[in-house]
């Protein structure tokens, strides 16, 4: 039975979520209408090299069964899980040639054989940016209710079903175009994560970016950055990292299908808090190598990286990450989709359990029955290691579903 302070501590908790999924949903809300008139689509993931696109939206979704021998990574005592996800999604576009919104919001509906694994996850992104003359500006919202199945990369072998988890980031964006080819830059960004269990650990990441970025000719461009970064507890032990540190960078334009950007620098990291690790002042190397092809019949994208990362167990250390992603159209029905990544976490701390290293592999079909309607399947084994907790943790998942994604429609 739950203690009265026990009781009263998820109480408090129960109650800052539903502030932030408010707090959250309004911020996201209030800055739509802005984001409409104050808007310009120059973000690597988004689709700002497409034509122009009046005000439209797209309402999709997608139905999955899912199977999961090991759904909270255990070392021992797995139960199966298995139900459904139900996931309708819808997405908001405007662009001109000088100003571009994407806001899109999804839900999950999970229901499974476990009554404690149900949720309901909303996921939502806001990106816009404007573009003058000389002068450029972006932001980036991204708001996530979810559980600490999903939202994070491990759960440290530990045995609850239920987490909540609120996260929440912002990232503006000024940029000045120097000359014809030379131009500045200054990116900000502020990332808060919080847990409805004591188990896991809140906290918030803070950092700027100036950067100077120079084009040799149309299909080189260099760029110089700085990066100063605060990892910062808010619950538990008080712990702090700042990084801080040059990087060069280097985007290669190939072909018309083929793309490159290399960064590279080095970093010092001073930790201060209650958590010790075996140095508390270090320089250390860091790096990420982006290529990606896009042809008739193979879309590839591999990423090698090495940077710092956040836990939720009050620690944030450096993560070596390698991730190959492969979609290989057979024919114009059906498309291959294989995915395999490693990631290994350096310089934890001794003491406490924390990731050794994990790895993944996937493979799936798809089935395009017609032009806005897909059957997917799928097959992914994970397997991790964590330190200072003997055996190693695996895990198989299987997927089948349908997906329905019509064309955008003007609003």
């Amino acid at each position: 039975m739950a203690s009265p302070q026990s009781a009263a501590y998820s109480e408090n908790r129960r109650w800052r979520a539903r502030g932030a999924l408010i707090a959250a949903g309004l911020m996201l809300l209030g800055a739509a209408p802005a984001a409409a008139i104050d808007s310009y689509a120059r973000l690597p993931d988004d689709d700002s090299n497409a034509p122009p696109t009046p005000l439209s939206a797209e309402l999709k979704g997608s139905e999955n069964f899912n199977y999961d021998s090991n759904p909270l990574g255990l070392p021992r005592g797995a139960k199966e899980l298995y139900g459904s996800v139900t996931s309708p999604e819808l997405i908001i576009l405007d662009s001109t040639p000088t100003s571009h919104v994407n806001f899109d919001t999804q839900v999950n509906e999970n229901l499974y054989n476990l009554s404690n694994f149900d949720s309901t996850d909303v996921h939502e992104t806001l990106r816009f940016n404007q573009q003058l003359s000389e002068w450029s500006f972006g932001l980036q919202n991204r708001f996530d209710y979810d559980t600490t199945r999903t939202s994070e990369l491990t759960n440290f072998g530990l045995n609850l079903a239920n987490v909540q988890h609120i996260g929440a980031s912002v990232s503006p964006s000024i940029g000045y175009n120097w000359s014809s080819t030379d131009r500045l830059n200054v990116s900000g960004s502020a990332q808060i994560s919080d847990y409805d269990n004591r188990a896991f650990v809140d906290y918030q990441v803070v950092g700027v970016t100036p950067s100077y970025s120079h084009d040799f000719d149309p299909n080189n461009t260099g760029t110089l950055f700085f990066a100063a970064q605060r990892y910062q507890t808010r619950s538990g032990g008080s712990q702090t990292t700042d990084t801080f540190g040059p990087t060069l960078g280097w985007t290669t334009t190939l072909s018309p299908t083929l793309k490159i950007a290399l960064q590279a620098g080095a970093q010092e990291s001073q930790q201060s808090g209650s958590i010790n690790s075996s140095e508390n002042d270090s320089w250390n190397y860091v790096f990420q190598a982006d290529l990606s092809y896009t042809g008739q019949q193979d879309t590839t994208h591999f990423i090698a990286s090495r940077a710092q990362y956040p836990f939720a167990n009050g620690v944030e250390t450096l993560l070596d990450a390698v991730t190959l992603t492969e979609i290989h159209n057979l024919n114009p029905k059906f498309a291959l989709n294989l995915n395999g990544s490693y990631q290994f976490a350096e310089e934890t701390p001794p003491s406490g359990v924390n990731l050794d290293y994990s790895a993944s592999g996937m493979v799936g079909l798809t089935y395009h029955v017609f032009e806005h309607l897909d059957v997917t399947s799928s097959y992914q084994y994970n397997q991790q290691s964590l330190t200072n907790v003997s055996g190693t943790i695996r895990e198989s998942v299987v997927l089948l579903g349908i997906s329905y994604h019509p064309a955008m429609k003007a609003l």
